[in-house]
């Protein structure tokens, strides 16, 4: 089994370019510019994160521990993920923003050996079992419940790296598990490396980039391409970005490529094109984590002169899994969104599986292949399993003879004539109406041209209704609703239930993604009722 350690490339970025910066975060900020970066080079990066190697080697820790690191973007996580990798410890990640009882699940479930993160958490560890018993760090803490960073801080010194096997845990990444408990999504050392290369082939890397993203762990990929790493200066979620400011970064640090999610371009493009603010160092616009509707792309496009758009799908378990110009796109009739052609590293079939389908192997995977149906993808870029959890895996995951996984996506899609994916809705999220099957994307994708039409959602209600939820702008609702309702009647769902909210719930951590499990327990409930107009 080889043995490699993706450490290794950025100790190579930190050779060709030791002054050049690595990541650069915005400390303080007025309503239309940054005040102050915290900033660091790749020769800083090294000499620190070789500091707390030492430090945490002196403290005892050893390869295959789990320390949980619940920060911010911040210069001490990322040094701090160099220096685990680099040690084959392994480094947690829990998104704070997937509510308290959530994280405690996923703090039991990880079986860490310590924990880094501020008081701001911290002060709740007497009330959190599993942190009884560990160590817990923290960066801006002097209580009694807790240690100070600085103790795991050795003196400045050189990053040694220690190879790991390609199967070794390197990086768990807690999923939000919005309609379970959460699961630890397992990164080793090999599909991290696979991951980078895949990324680096799909986004052609080249010249060094300044790259703005809200994305943390894409940091980790661009350090190992050698790129600055920008972060926006955000005071709310991503959807509510201030866009004058973060439009001013770009502007005055000279941004070449932006990645992001939808809302997140949307905040950008709404005060870039009211305002007339040019950016025109920006050349590359990567965006996913969501559907991307052609109405953004067109806005994007107008917004950013010197621009191209890239729309990339994939997922935790699988980044990238294709990807689509934003000509292409645009050019493009068909229904549903288009996400593009699979990218070589993928291999990528459309199947209708059985619910039961612990015994189907990749042999016989391909005779469930259908026209329209659940999107799975094998390739070595591929997570095989998450940690310690057998049924997720059993679930999610279909092993192959050459070690491989094929990994369910849950999503639902086709390939049109040209080899490229359309994405029609979820597994989870058919509607049953009368005596139709729906796939949502493809009604919304439509609903959402409409003027006036901020989001809309179709979800399940009682009885097989389809009941659909729009959110609108105030001053063009009533021109949206009879659109709305003679595109229903001429989709046969003229009998369905429309529910105006005053905003649709979207995921915490990208404002991207609708919450359709919180608007099917609201309906559940008779509380969309009490929040919609007429």
């Amino acid at each position: 089994m080889s043995e490699d350690n993706c450490v290794r490339l950025l100790l190579e970025q930190a050779e060709q370019c030791p002054d050049e910066e690595a990541i650069r975060i915005p400390l303080s900020w007025s309503s239309n510019m940054v005040t102050e970066y915290h900033t660091i080079t790749y020769n800083e990066v090294v000499q620190r994160s070789g500091a707390f190697q030492a430090g945490f080697s002196a403290a005892g820790f050893k390869a295959g521990d789990r320390i949980v690191l619940m920060l911010a973007p911040s210069v001490e996580l990322y040094c701090l993920v160099s220096a685990l990798l680099s040690s084959g410890l392994v480094v947690v990640f829990i998104d704070p923003a997937m509510g308290f009882k959530k994280i405690i699940m996923a703090l039991h479930d990880a079986k860490a050996c310590a924990l880094v993160s501020s008081e701001r958490f911290l002060k709740f560890r007497p009330l959190i079992l599993p942190l009884w018993r560990i160590p817990c760090f923290s960066v801006d803490c002097t209580r009694w419940f807790s240690k100070r960073l600085k103790q795991l801080q050795g003196e400045s010194q050189s990053l040694h790296v220690e190879p790991q096997s390609s199967d070794s845990h390197a990086l768990i990444t807690f999923t939000s598990g919005s309609t379970g408990r959460p699961k630890g999504a397992d990164r080793t050392h090999g599909s991290l490396l696979a991951q980078h290369f895949a990324m680096s082939n799909y986004l052609q890397k080249g010249r060094r980039e300044i790259d703005m993203t809200c994305m943390p762990v894409l940091a980790l990929h661009n350090m190992c391409c050698g790129w600055t790493t920008v972060f926006p200066a955000l005071d709310a979620g991503l959807g509510d970005a201030n866009g004058a400011l973060v439009c001013s970064q770009i502007k005055d640090l000279g941004v070449s490529r932006l990645t992001g999610v939808p809302a997140f371009f949307k905040a950008l493009t709404d005060y870039a094109l009211n305002e007339n603010f040019d950016m025109p160092s920006v050349e590359a616009i990567t965006v996913g984590g969501a559907t991307v509707h052609r109405t953004l792309v067109e806005r994007m496009q107008k917004a950013f002169s010197n621009v191209r758009v890239d729309v990339l799908y994939g997922s935790t378990e699988v980044e990238p899994i294709s990807g689509i110009y934003g000509d292409e796109l645009l050019a493009s009739e068909g229904e549903g969104y288009l996400v593009g052609k699979p990218v070589p590293e993928a291999l990528v079939a459309i199947v209708d599986l059985p619910e039961h389908g612990e015994e189907i192997t990749d042999l016989s995977l391909r005779s469930y292949g259908v026209p329209l149906g659940e999107i799975v993808v094998k390739g070595g870029h591929v997570l095989k399993g998450y940690v310690d959890n057998p049924v997720a895996t059993r679930e999610n995951k279909i092993p192959c003879a050459d070690g491989e996984v094929w990994h369910r996506t849950g999503d639902i899609g086709y390939f049109d004539e040209q080899g490229r994916i359309w994405l029609t809705g979820r597994q989870n999220d058919v509607v049953k109406h009368c005596e139709l099957q729906l796939q949502p994307y493809l009604l919304e994708n439509q609903l959402d041209c409409i003027g006036g039409v901020v989001r809309s959602a179709l979800i399940q209600g009682p009885n097989k209704q389809a009941v659909l939820c729009v959110e609108l702008l105030a001053d063009e609702m009533f021109e949206a609703m009879p659109k709305i309702k003679s595109y229903l009647s001429d989709n046969q769902l003229q009998e369905a239930e429309v529910i105006r909210l005053q905003k649709i719930p979207v995921d915490v951590r990208h404002n991207s993604k609708i919450d359709r499990h919180q608007l099917r327990t609201q309906l559940a409930s008779g509380k969309l009722s009490v929040v919609t107009g007429g």
